[in-house]
């Protein structure tokens, strides 16, 4: 007995000190990718058999710890920026292998850094350049209501466009420029813009920019949606979900982008105005499109200022508009503010909370209907028919599109299942007042609430079920979307 005892207990002995040195063979380590304004940042690792891991965004730096075994490792990073996804390997890291089968990655092993052939600086210089012209197309399209090159909307039906651009050498004071055209294949119409960019001051921190257009415009209010998910739904649902007027004219401003988290435009504006008809019918489904409404027609001058600090997920913005006879004339009398204060709260590497809130107001005279605030559905207050949510004025009167003040807050909490699954749980409240001068009370807001199923990485494709919480009878609305809400 004593005999089997004993080496029961070496048995036991010998089975705890091999775990203890599998486990030893073990390491916790920190990964980190400095930030650029990009939507996610993942790893992937021979010790994760090359399974992505998402980094969490910590002020300016992405990072993950990971445990990781100890000897040669190789890893590379993913970076999903807003139109682009590119694979990159450490920067911090200056030990890179273009490895026979997994190509180009960073080499780790234990707290040093291995001996071997690093990257290319040409390539390093050409990632930069890359950068660089990115961030100087990024500014001379940076206007409300970029023009694609294949749309199809309600005024002008299909539209198929393109352009050229030019692009100063780094360091070159000269200036770069764009010029974008379409054709619109149910109106009948041309339209395009002309950016230029004449830098000021060196290292692009200072621009001259001159818009010069002459086309279709969407309305002022940023209802949610992109254009390629507008197009969609006008294909396949009879559905737009943006107001449209013609805009031939000039802005003039000046751009100082400090940093990539501070960006201060301000400027002077002259347009003429005018209304447009719906000549689109075609669609999948059967139907029409419902009429594009009336604007003030007439010449909106003015001037403009817009700042917005921060990065993608965690950001302040705030746009002034003024125009009116004490400025440059024109037909319009108004001046209008609204601002917006998004951020994310990080709860490790899979779950988190968004919020944002959002406020607007006129403050002297009357908004045209091309620049009122527009709430309900798609981006705003979720489950309600769209633009369906204004309060009338003191005198009942319903005539007017959109309102002269709003408020809206949103707040999500997500968790991810997996590198590209996801769960979300949403709240949203909101309203728009139709009188510059209403008191504002809690009351007035309508709101909902559901939850979310994104099936990417960055929340581009998502199916939401939303229940309206001032009836609950109403059915539950089920909603795909193609594009971030906030």
């Amino acid at each position: 007995m004593t005999l089997i005892l004993s080496i029961f207990i070496l048995l036991f002995v010998g089975s705890f000190a091999q775990a203890s040195d599998e486990i030893s063979e073990l390491q916790f380590q920190d990964f980190r990718y400095t930030d650029d304004d990009f939507e996610q940042v993942y790893i992937s690792a021979s010790f994760t058999h090359w399974e992505k891991r998402a980094l969490e965004l910590d002020g300016d730096v992405w990072t993950v710890t990971l445990e990781i075994p100890k000897g040669r490792q190789y890893y590379r990073f993913t970076v999903v920026e807003e139109d682009d996804t590119w694979e990159a390997i450490d920067p911090a890291n200056r030990t890179a292998l273009n490895h026979e089968e997994y190509g180009w990655v960073s080499v780790f092993s234990g707290s040093e850094l291995l001996s071997g052939k690093s990257i290319d600086e040409e390539k390093a210089e050409k990632r930069k350049a890359k950068q660089y012209r990115k961030a100087i197309k990024k500014e001379l399209k940076n206007v409300p209501g970029r023009i694609p090159n294949v749309a199809y909307q309600r005024v002008d039906g299909l539209t198929l466009g393109g352009g050229l651009s030019h692009v100063r050498p780094e360091g070159s004071m000269e200036p770069s420029a764009s010029l974008d055209g379409y054709y619109g294949f149910s109106s009948g119409r041309f339209g395009g813009r002309l950016a230029i960019l004449q830098p000021l001051l060196p290292a692009n921190l200072l621009n001259l920019k001159i818009d010069i257009f002459d086309r279709t415009m969407a309305n002022s209010f940023n209802t949610g949606i992109g254009s390629v998910e507008n197009s969609l739904a006008g294909v396949f649902l009879h559905e737009d979900y943006r107001d449209y007027h013609r805009a031939k004219g000039v802005r003039v401003g000046l751009v100082m982008k400090i940093s990539s988290w501070l960006r201060w435009e301000a400027g002077t504006r002259f347009e003429e105005q005018s209304s447009l008809s719906r000549p689109s019918v075609w669609s999948i489904k059967d139907g029409e499109f419902i009429s594009n409404p009336n604007i003030d027609d007439g010449s909106l001058q003015g001037v403009f200022s817009r700042l917005h600090i921060g990065k993608k997920l965690n950001n302040v913005s705030a746009t002034y508009m003024r125009s009116g006879s004490d400025i440059f004339g024109g037909d319009f009398e108004f001046e209008k503010i609204e601002a917006q204060l998004r951020g994310r709260l990080s709860l490790g590497t899979r779950a988190g909370f968004d919020a944002r809130l959002a406020a607007g107001t006129n403050l002297r005279g009357r908004l045209p209907n091309q620049e009122r605030f527009l709430m309900g559905g798609l981006g705003t207050v979720r489950g309600y028919r769209y633009q369906s949510l204004l309060v009338e004025d003191a005198s009942g009167s319903s005539d007017d599109h959109g309102g002269q003040m709003m408020a809206l807050g949103n707040l999500e909490y997500f968790f991810r299942v997996g590198s590209d699954l996801g769960l979300v749980l949403f709240y949203d409240a909101g309203m728009a007042w139709q009188d510059r001068n209403a008191s504002f009370t809690w009351g007035d807001l309508k709101s909902s609430t559901g939850i979310g199923l994104n099936l990417d990485s960055d929340d581009s494709f998502r199916f939401d079920l939303i229940q309206r919480l001032d009836d609950r009878k109403q059915p539950i609305v089920i909603q795909f979307r193609m594009k971030r809400v906030f």
